[in-house]
């Protein structure tokens, strides 16, 4: 649970219309911090897959080789601004991340905007590395 939750505060994304619920204390201080981290758990992690198509179709898993990039690339992820419109544009979220830890714990997020009890913020983070395109062309529709 923890993992997942640390995880949400990663790359929580697109799971819904906007709550009516105003955030706890710590959430609101956490979102208006700036650059504040939310980078998911890195320890136990089994696997990393990526997805294109909105996080839908086969993913492609992070090679073992990539696996250290992509993590270090992880871990850059932080709280941008606040998104104040309903919808969001499109194109957001084209990308999702799965990670599957050792316990058995999957979580599966976009990789632009998050939800934070029940406010969304854009994703800061640094520029993908290049291994990540190279993964994310080998993902299909089917």
């Amino acid at each position: 649970m923890k993992k997942a939750i640390a995880f949400v505060l990663l790359v929580l994304l697109i799971l819904g219309t906007v709550s009516c619920n105003q955030p706890d204390k710590d959430q609101q201080e956490l979102a208006n911090e700036e650059n504040t981290s939310y980078a998911p758990d890195t320890n136990n992690i089994k696997s990393i897959t990526f997805y294109a198509y909105y996080g839908g179709g086969i993913g492609s898993k992070v090679p073992d080789e990539n696996m250290e990039e992509i993590i270090q690339w992880l871990q850059s992820f932080a709280l941008g601004e606040k998104f104040e419109d309903e919808m969001l544009p499109p194109g957001t979220n084209t990308y999702h991340v799965k990670i599957e830890y050792k316990d058995g714990t999957v979580v599966k997020e976009g990789l632009d905007v998050v939800r934070v009890d029940g406010d969304l913020y854009y994703v800061k983070r640094d520029h993908p590395p290049a291994c990540f395109y190279e993964i994310i062309s080998k993902t299909s529709i089917d």
